[in-house]
């Protein structure tokens, strides 16, 4: 009973982030990692374990990490289990590797966990992970070391995901241990435990300025009820936001991301603020049985029907969590031409396209190595070198002068002047706001490109902010849209020219 009392104490009003960037000033380094659009890569496997890409842990016949290390530690103890272990995280990639990395424009990297990594395994207390938590003593630490530190060096921000709680995981056997009498929807204990884990994280990753986010669940199972999982969220947010107002905070959308909008909708007014939410959707063209019946071809034709398809991202920051390059072999044996490889670059490419125009804030490839070449369409390494994924410009490829922005701005006001005289020609519109909100988008669009080619990614969490800034100056009413009209146009002016059209 107390413990229940104590979970539902954490039902606060919710907290708003710190605005994108603070009133009149220049993005800064942060800002810029906190907020830019992402060409991101799983390093999956690297500290959560999954067979298919490392399966040399998983030793006499087991399928999961419990199970797995369990054994390891049974064999050769705990001592050199967790050398084992650390080996591997501290050697998942070398330095030329991440060169490589930046060299192909990748700016963020999306590590999924499990609890029993943080903190030196200090949250798997009364949980099936306690037996073997001595293994995981370090994981944190070199988690910090080695990634979000290492990746600074590259000019890369870092993704933290949660991929396991106690007693849930997401869809894909995520719990490190197979099955769990105590699920954690309905345990009070596991709740708290996860909200405690979130705090410490979020508080632990605050002088980090290359964080792109901290995902509260990476998948979720499709059996639990909304008001379930509304609650978590509420309740995540809560704590993250009492110790760390900048990180962005990433929810799954649960394959329904239409309802999260609606959420999200309700309690950004609610929250009297912007709340820095990210919705996280994860698509692939492989599962699904209508996926396996259907061509290569006709995947790709048809693929602008799927991706998000009826939901309305322009007000909300959404990001593609996973995808990947692989289409079921079944979907292949009913396709007769010997071009795969450019198939699979079609299918690569256009993927990245959609999901820049609907989940502006960035994609992350799964997975970015596999040692077996016969899965490489699951590689990201593999699809950049055979062309699948593509690079990312560093820097932009035709500068925007001044001129190129007074002619511009003249063109696009001239038709937002038009516009509103075809919605009402008595009105007394403030088209001065459209020409303030051009002019803050240009310029913001134009500071992101100076960091190595970065773009706005987080365009709603960055609006928002500037808007704000525009309000305290001019005041608040109901042309407001006219300003956000602007900022719009300014940005993806400024983009069109300094990238060519690339989107």
């Amino acid at each position: 009973m107390l413990k229940k009392i104590k979970l539902a104490l954490l039902n606060n009003t919710l907290l708003p982030a710190a605005p994108a960037v603070h009133a009149g000033a220049e993005p800064n380094l942060r800002n810029i990692f906190l907020s830019r659009r992402n060409l991101g890569v799983n390093f999956g496997s690297l500290f959560y374990l999954q067979k298919l890409i490392f399966d040399e842990f998983f030793i006499e016949g087991t399928d999961n990490e419990f199970d797995a290390i369990q054994k390891h530690i049974q064999k050769n103890g705990v001592s050199k289990t967790r050398e084992l272990l650390e080996n591997h995280w501290k050697n998942y990639l070398d330095d030329q590797e991440w060169k490589w990395l930046m060299e192909v424009g990748v700016t963020s990297i999306r590590i999924p966990i499990g609890y029993w990594h943080v903190n030196g395994g200090k949250f798997c207390h009364s949980t099936p992970m306690q037996s073997i938590a001595g293994v995981y003593e370090n994981a944190w630490k070199i988690l910090k070391e080695n990634y979000i530190k290492k990746a600074s060096d590259y000019n890369i921000s870092i993704l933290i995901t949660i991929s396991s709680v106690p007693g849930a995981g997401d869809t894909d056997n995520n719990l490190g241990i197979i099955s769990s009498k105590s699920p954690f929807w309905k345990n009070t204990t596991y709740q708290i435990t996860t909200l405690s884990l979130l705090k410490f994280i979020a508080n632990d990753i605050y002088n980090y300025q290359n964080i792109a986010g901290l995902e509260v669940l990476s998948e979720i199972e499709k059996d639990v009820k909304f008001d379930d999982l509304r609650k978590f969220y509420e309740r995540s947010i809560t704590v993250i936001r009492k110790k760390n107002e900048f990180v962005p905070i990433i929810i799954s959308d649960s394959w329904n991301p239409i309802q999260w909008i609606n959420w999200l909708r309700n309690h950004t007014a609610i929250a009297n603020g912007w709340l820095s939410v990210d919705i996280d959707h994860h698509q692939y063209f492989c599962n699904s049985r209508e996926d396996k019946e259907k061509r290569p071809d006709k995947i790709i034709q048809e693929m602008d029907n799927f991706v998000l398809n009826g939901v309305d991202t322009a007000d909300f920051d959404f990001i593609i969590g996973e995808y990947s390059c692989y289409i079921h072999e079944n979907s292949w044996k009913q396709y007769f031409f010997n071009d795969r490889d450019s198939k699979t670059c079609d299918f690569g490419r256009k993927q990245v396209y959609i999901y820049n125009m609907r989940a502006r804030s960035g994609c992350y490839f799964w997975t970015y190595k596999l040692p077996n070449s016969e899965y490489s369409e699951w590689s990201f390494r593999s699809m950049v070198n055979r062309g699948a994924i593509p690079h990312r410009p560093m820097s932009i490829i035709k500068e925007a002068t001044e001129d190129d922005l007074n002619y511009i701005l003249m063109r696009k006001s001239e038709e937002h002047n038009e516009k509103c005289q075809k919605l009402d020609p008595s009105e007394e519109w403030e088209t001065d706001r459209y020409s303030d909100g051009f002019l803050a988008g240009w310029g913001d669009a134009y500071s992101f490109s100076e960091f190595y080619g970065s773009r706005i990614g987080r365009i709603n969490a960055w609006k928002a902010a500037r808007l704000n800034e525009h309000i305290i100056l001019k005041g608040e009413n109901k042309f407001l849209w006219e300003w956000e009209d602007g900022f719009l146009d300014g940005v993806r002016e400024f983009e069109r020219i300094a990238f060519n059209g690339i989107l």
